[in-house]
């Protein structure tokens, strides 16, 4: 069971990899046209690589939490986590 964390992130920041290649990549023509981007080595792909490939991290920490913690002590720490998640947020 505890397998399934560390498999589900190998998932999603190999997906997150694979779509950043594929936006980031002056052959599909998404770069030129919306993101104004126009050498495979510029500073704005590498960011949106970046940003792309380890996306969205927060439900990670939830699952663990709900994986160690239980009953009131699960709410305190999910609550904990949550208030951490959005002041990292950059929104």
């Amino acid at each position: 069971a505890l397998m399934l964390l560390p498999m589900a992130a190998l998932v999603q920041i190999s997906l997150g990899a694979l779509v950043s290649k594929l936006i980031t990549t002056k052959r599909f023509g998404v770069r030129p046209l919306f993101l104004g981007i126009d050498t495979d080595d510029d500073a704005g792909a590498s960011d949106i690589r970046m940003c792309t490939t380890f996306a969205n991290s927060g439900p990670l920490p939830l699952i663990l939490a709900d994986a160690l913690f239980g009953g009131a002590l699960l709410t305190d720490v999910a609550a904990c986590v949550s208030f951490y998640l959005l002041i990292w947020s950059p929104l």
